[in-house]
């Protein structure tokens, strides 16, 4: 139902410098997805063993940054993960990306399926950080 003034390559968007009051990022959200086909057709990347979207910050936020308005807001949906027994905090990795381009971190929302965190049986045990999203809310500003 939304109508974005643009949809394009967040490494280069198609939009004047300092002319967003209001940037939308939301990457894939598949935690090791190497060899995936999905990730092929759907977005042209050939991941390799182990990579995983954390490399892309330092190519999106300078430019986020150039076109933010000098107060304009960034919101960015990541979800941090499990895999092979280890942790995997994207949404902290961002924040720390966040502050090495200038801009400020200042609010996260949590997005969460209620009705998927608790099996109506017990059957099965899942992890909680498999049914809920951050929104984190960024600040081309130290205003906040």
């Amino acid at each position: 139902s939304l109508k974005p003034d643009a949809v394009a390559d967040f490494c280069n968007l198609p939009i004047k410098s300092e002319s967003v009051a209001v940037l939308v990022w939301d990457p894939p959200h598949l935690a090791d997805c190497h060899g995936s086909s999905v990730m092929k057709e759907r977005y042209g990347l050939d991941l390799v063993k182990g990579s995983s979207i954390e490399y892309w910050f330092p190519m999106f936020l300078p430019e986020a940054k150039r076109v933010l308005k000098p107060d304009g807001i960034l919101l960015v949906k990541l979800t941090d993960g499990i895999h092979g027994g280890t942790y995997q905090w994207i949404s902290h990795h961002f924040v720390s990306a966040c502050y090495e381009h200038s801009l400020w971190p200042c609010d996260s929302i949590v997005k969460a399926r209620k009705h998927s965190l608790i099996s109506s049986q017990w059957k099965k045990m899942v992890h909680a950080r498999r049914f809920h999203c951050l929104w984190i809310v960024v600040r081309n500003s130290l205003k906040c």
